[in-house]
């Protein structure tokens, strides 16, 4: 009979965080460990409770203070499986829970391991039928003069086109089904990407006009499957994409906007009058909100409110779908992103994956022809 007799391995321990830990440290262990998934434990290494990826999504929303600590958001009773299970019996607990990761324990209650549904159904080779679309058709003026005669997603980050760091990371997500919309130069990039193997089965679509942000999914075949990912081509970001779907599926969203917290600080000392009274005064105080990040997913009945052969904004359709009453949720997130917008963000990016500290060095270093 096959038992899963645990040693602590590299990356259980890179889960695991103590009682003082705060949710800044249980961002950082996700983003670190690259599992979606941290362990509280005491000093006797008994599990205490585990914070999960959307824990961290909805503290987010509720902006929940970074420095609170994490026992405040954990699940103090997590299911869990045992280091003397069966293969069958933890496949059963996955099945019975629908979870993506479980900690494994030893008769004493002390943590000893980690199992993930990937590894135990060998799903690493999992495709996705829904379609990916990348607006690629801008300008791209704000970054000139690297854009004079280049289209802004074929600019090299650390040596490499933009585009083909995004391609490798959604097509390594299991995402294949991917179209990217063209219009500015777009003869480059299609000559680029027809380099290389890994990218014969991306496709096309061609603006005869500039058709803004949401245009041109009205290019999409009838049969395209939904939901649909929509991604700015401009956007490195090592978001786990299957997050975002189970996020947008147990909200039952029909259009889902990735977000990230950020905060504006007035650089001054903010007096509140009454009258010419001063009553209070807040020296450079914060402000926080919630940015767009260019990432969307998206029903069926959203895109079929685009209006075809016209330019078409993401905003108006957000705006829209809104006032029909259709349920628009957010998707915090908390990892890596960069816009690269101006010659400084992409100097910034650029440092950022040669400093590996990011998750798409692996694909900046990547020919892309594998």
């Amino acid at each position: 009979m096959l038992r899963t007799a645990l040693m602590m391995d590299s990356r259980t321990k890179q889960t695991i965080l103590d009682l003082n830990a705060t949710l800044e440290d249980a961002i950082r262990s996700m983003n670190s460990s690259s599992q979606r998934i941290v362990h509280v434990v005491a000093e006797d290494g008994i599990l205490q409770g585990v914070v999960t990826d959307p824990d961290i999504r909805r503290a987010t929303l509720a902006q929940v203070p970074l420095g609170s600590p994490v026992t405040a958001i954990m699940k103090r009773d997590p299911v869990v499986g045992y280091n003397t299970s069966t293969y069958q019996e933890l496949i059963n607990i996955f099945a019975k829970w629908e979870i993506y990761q479980l900690p494994i324990l030893d008769q004493t209650g002390r943590l000893v391991g980690l199992r993930t549904v990937n590894e135990m159904l060998n799903r690493s080779m999992i495709t996705y039928p829904f379609h990916v679309v990348l607006m690629a058709g801008g300008m791209g003026t704000r970054l000139l003069p690297h854009t004079t005669h280049l289209p802004k997603p074929l600019v090299p980050v650390h040596g490499k086109p933009i585009i083909r760091i995004i391609l490798d990371d959604l097509l390594e997500h299991g995402l294949h089904n991917i179209h990217i919309s063209l219009f500015h130069l777009g003869d480059l990039i299609k000559q680029e990407l027809n380099r290389f193997p890994a990218y014969d089965k991306v496709r096309f679509l061609e603006e005869d006009q500039p058709l803004g942000t949401a245009g041109a999914l009205t290019l999409l075949k009838d049969q395209a499957h939904f939901p649909i990912l929509v991604q700015n081509a401009d956007v490195l970001t090592t978001l786990d994409y299957h997050s975002l779907l189970r996020f947008h599926a147990a909200e039952k969203n029909d259009f889902t906007i990735v977000v990230r917290q950020e905060k504006l600080v007035i650089p001054f000392g903010v007096v509140s009058l009454d009258g010419q009274r001063v009553m209070a005064i807040r020296e450079k105080p914060e402000h926080p909100y919630f940015a767009n990040m260019g990432i969307y997913l998206m029903n069926k009945l959203v895109v079929q409110q685009i209006p075809a052969g016209k330019r078409y904004d993401m905003t108006t359709l957000i705006d829209h779908c809104i006032a029909m009453g259709l349920k628009v949720g957010s998707f915090p997130l908390y990892e890596y992103w960069a816009d690269i917008g101006s010659p400084s963000d992409l100097e910034k990016a650029g440092v950022d994956l040669k400093a590996g500290d990011q998750g798409l060095m692996r694909h900046a270093n990547r020919p892309g022809d594998y």
